[in-house]
């Protein structure tokens, strides 16, 4: 009988061994799921910040002009403020209405949401052309090749930062 008692026990102390290794397996491997979709949900927010920076400096609505002709990356000052168009319209057109986001060019805060600098917060810059005020090509490249005549509000580099934030 004590042959019996001693072998349950064993048995017994194997179960509760077995159940404890295979909770720690589940805790696991729901851990490593999680983060999998934390890392799938952060790789789609750095895909829609881009995606918006892109369609943001490349909208016909506040392109700078040539003579009709719109150049690519490029953001008309005088167009691009919340005046024209509210924050609402800018996060539709850059389908970013879920998200926070803040937009600045050089530095200077144009939309702004009040976001917090957490870990989901996802910033993309871009070089883009602002202008203040439409010009001709003609005049546009006597500025370039001469180097005269040449207001700074013509056509100027700078850096257009997107935050986007959840």
């Amino acid at each position: 009988m004590n042959k019996g008692q001693i072998f349950s026990i064993d048995m017994l102390f194997a179960i509760i061994l077995l159940i404890f290794s295979i909770g720690i397996i589940i805790g696991s491997a729901e851990i490593n799921t999680y983060n999998q979709k934390q890392q799938i949900n952060q790789n789609n927010l750095i895909t829609k910040t881009i995606i918006g920076a892109e369609v943001i400096t490349n909208s016909n609505e506040w392109k700078c002009d040539l003579n009709n002709t719109h150049l690519p990356y490029s953001i008309n000052m005088n167009k691009f403020n919340t005046t024209n168009f509210p924050l609402e319209k800018i996060k539709e057109k850059a389908n970013l209405t879920k998200y926070k986001i803040r937009i600045s060019i050089n530095n200077e805060i144009i939309y702004n949401e009040n976001i917090e600098e957490n870990k989901d917060l996802i910033v993309h810059e871009l070089e883009i052309l602002t202008c203040t005020n439409q010009t001709t090509f003609n005049e546009l490249k006597e500025c370039i090749d001469k180097n005269e005549n040449c207001p700074n509000e013509l056509i100027s580099k700078k850096i257009f930062k997107l935050e986007v934030a959840k």
